[in-house]
Formats: C-alpha cells, structure tokens, sequence
C-alpha cells in the first residue's frame, strides 16, 4: 500500500549531488508503523541535475507480507523508500515516465541478495543456481569512486548504489543520463565513505535477502 506525502525537495537550494538525514516521521498512513524499515540517509542530484529540475520528494511505505513464507525473494518486512525525480513528460499523450528518476531505501531490505532466493528457500535446480548468482556478474567500478558498490542491471537504464546503509536506485531513460546520474551519486557516497570504508561497503552487500538485518534500523531515527 502507498503512502505519499508532498515535501519539499531535499535538494533545494542544494547546488549539487548532496547526502541528507531522513525525519522518520514523513512515513505515515496506511503501510508505515514503527517497525517500517527506512533509508537513514538519503542521496540526491540537488535543485536540478543536466539541466532538469527536481520534484517534490515523496515517501512510499509498504507492509510487510502476511505470509512470508511464499515470498521466494525480497524482503519479507515492512520497508519505505523517498523518491525524486527529474524532468517530466506530457502525460497527455498516453504513459511516461520522468528522464530520471531516484529512490532511496534503506539497503538492509533492498541489496543485493533481496534479488536471490530467501535464505529458507532452497535451491533445488543448477539453473536456480545461476540465476541466484547471476546479479554479481552486473557489479561495475565507477571512475573516481571504485570502491563503492554499484550494479548496472538495466544497461545503463538502472544502477544500483550502495552505500552502507542505503540503498540508492537510480531510473533513467537514456543510458547515459543514468551513467551519468550514477557517477555523481556515487561521489557524494565516497565522500562519506572513504577508501579506508570498503571493507564495511562490501560486508554491508552481504546483509540477507529478506531483510532480516533491518532490525539494526530500529528506532535509530
């Protein structure tokens, strides 16, 4: 279930890429209770990035499964995320979707292996078995930002940051915008997250796929 709140842009008056702490109390309504997993921090392009510019930010809750045990991947918790866009697109014309777009969650409910089977599921075929490691072949290195995680799953269409505690997805219609959008975002992260971090960056990647490690996001906001 959605919950949306109208907010002002977090990069307003921002005069680029920046990092911000996250209020817990923008997650409300239906979807949103105490034990909701959300970002602690959050990334975004600024006011505008590439010439388009930033609109209101907008939380989105959704509640844990009634019955985890037939979810074969993902978290099984309640999770949120902040989301921004930038540009628009003439809805008038049929469905569209903003140039860019960013989404930021919090990474112990969406990493790397929230796209592997459960660690209950188990692996019964040698084709389950690629495709569960098939995500790890998609990890690209950044110029000026190596160390940070990032994974390239949509050819440039949709990266994946990962900066420790947050999970930042990035959309873009054109791959270059996306490539792009990734390597400023992934400058404001290393700025945060030293070379000397990469250790805690790459154990981080490791939390489970159900999100079970989100439990150390509690009431820490």
């Amino acid at each position: 279930m959605l919950a949306a709140l109208a907010l002002p842009a977090p990069g307003l008056g921002a005069t680029g890429p920046a990092r911000h702490r996250v209020d817990r109390r923008v997650f409300t309504g239906e979807g949103c209770s105490a034990r909701t997993a959300v970002p602690p921090v959050t990334y975004d392009l600024g006011s505008s990035f590439a010439g388009l510019g930033e609109s209101p930010i907008r939380p989105y809750c959704y509640p844990a499964p009634k019955n985890r045990k037939r979810i074969w991947s993902g978290p099984v918790v309640s999770r949120a995320s902040l989301g921004v866009s930038y540009g628009s697109c003439d809805y008038s014309e049929g469905p569209c979707t903003p140039p860019l777009q960013l989404q930021d969650w919090a990474q112990c409910a969406r990493n790397p292996r929230s796209y592997q089977p459960n660690p209950w599921i188990r692996i019964k075929t040698e084709q389950e078995r690629e495709e569960a490691s098939g995500i790890w072949d998609l990890r690209v290195r950044l110029p000026g930002a190596p160390w940070v995680p990032v994974f390239d799953l949509e050819a440039g269409r949709r990266f994946e940051l990962f900066a420790g505690n947050t999970t930042v997805v990035v959309y873009a219609n054109e791959p270059a915008m996306g490539r792009r959008a990734a390597r400023a975002l992934a400058g404001v992260i290393a700025r945060y997250n030293p070379r000397s971090r990469r250790g805690v960056l790459e154990k981080a990647l490791r939390y489970p796929g159900d999100g079970s490690a989100c439990r150390t996001f509690r009431g820490a906001l």
